[in-house]
């Protein structure tokens, strides 16, 4: 592959910086655009010592102004777009909030990457965005209704995709659905650790386990599940990262892809019980893990794991780490803490 320079946006969070990783191995060159509200310049710099490359980086928020500075002063060949707000529970309570970031700051990008003739994007879409009437394991075409305002931001930046692939105009889009990111790098350098009160399960896992946290929240135990708790698809942040390698590379097969717009959802296609993750984090750390029973949550649902063939068959990436190795590695990254 040539060497091709891409503008990661949100590339100092957690799933952009170990996309980072995935990019320089593949012999690309990553360019970062973050404000840093949940990233950190650490991570870039791990980052940096992992690859032993060099990661130009810019603190801009995608609403800025300045955006279309770096737009001038770079010549990007495609876009990675991850600078989301992406708390379920946190868009409920500031849907606003939700709605400005991740819709009318998409809107910028967009708008930018148009100024300069840059019409490659791969896009950070979500799980999140499926009906509570689709069962598992969910395909691309599936019934489509988000429920919360996180989910109804990523299906209107879907549109807006779909949209603009259909203008003519030449944009060649894809849309990646994720399903629960979860794990670190397996040096332990870098993971999921949000600067505010994290909501997601493996973080929360790892502020009990370095006494951070006294006890897990689990939100239902009374779902038509093998054990009550809710059902999901948690995918090593390593294959989520690169499987935004494949679909750039799938974009760039001029012969292969037909200019439509494209969504593939990422994910393992194996649903882990709530109740079975937090056993398999026991039993790997050897500590102790208090839950304390909860309602269950608004927004969310019972069941909910992926179909990835569509992914292996047009992209050809499948999820290769097992859920032991993805708790292992977090693992690694919490007792850097202790």
């Amino acid at each position: 592959m040539l060497t091709l320079k891409c503008l990661v946006t949100g590339g100092a969070g957690y799933i952009g910086t170990h996309t980072l990783i995935a990019l320089i191995e593949a012999g690309l060159q990553p360019v970062v655009v973050d404000d840093f509200r949940n990233g950190s310049i650490e991570n870039i710099v791990h980052a940096e010592s992992i690859t032993g490359e060099k990661i130009k980086y810019y603190n801009c928020n995608i609403l800025d102004r300045g955006l279309h500075d770096i737009f001038k002063e770079e010549k990007f060949d495609i876009v990675l777009h991850f600078a989301a707000l992406k708390s379920v529970a946190e868009s409920i309570i500031h849907p606003l909030d939700y709605f400005e970031n991740n819709i009318s700051g998409f809107i910028n990008l967009l708008k930018n990457m148009e100024s300069v003739g840059v019409k490659k994007l791969v896009f950070s879409s979500s799980a999140a965005i499926y009906s509570d009437k689709a069962i598992a394991p969910f395909s691309e075409n599936a019934p489509v209704k988000p429920v919360t305002p996180y989910g109804q931001t990523k299906r209107i930046g879907e549109k807006i995709c779909e949209d603009l692939v259909n203008s003519g105009a030449g944009w060649q889009i894809v849309s990646l659905r994720y399903f629960n990111p979860a794990g670190a790098h397996k040096s332990g350098v870098i993971g999921d650790k949000p600067k505010f009160a994290p909501t997601n399960l493996f973080p929360v896992l790892g502020e009990v386990v370095t006494g951070r946290r006294t006890h897990v929240d689990l939100f239902g135990l009374d779902y038509d599940t093998k054990d009550g708790s809710a059902v999901r698809d948690y995918i090593h942040v390593m294959d989520l990262s690169e499987g935004h390698v494949a679909a750039i590379e799938w974009l760039l097969r001029d012969s292969i892809n037909d200019g439509s717009f494209n969504i593939f959802n990422l994910g393992t296609g194996i649903g882990t019980t709530v109740c079975e993750i937090i056993d398999t984090y026991i039993e790997i750390s050897k500590t102790k893990i208090p839950i304390k029973k909860c309602s269950r949550r608004a927004g969310d649902l019972p069941i909910v794991y992926a179909n990835p063939k569509r992914a292996f068959d047009i992209l050809g990436w499948k999820a290769r780490r097992s859920l032991t190795e993805m708790v292992a590695h977090d693992w690694n990254f919490r007792i850097r803490d202790l």
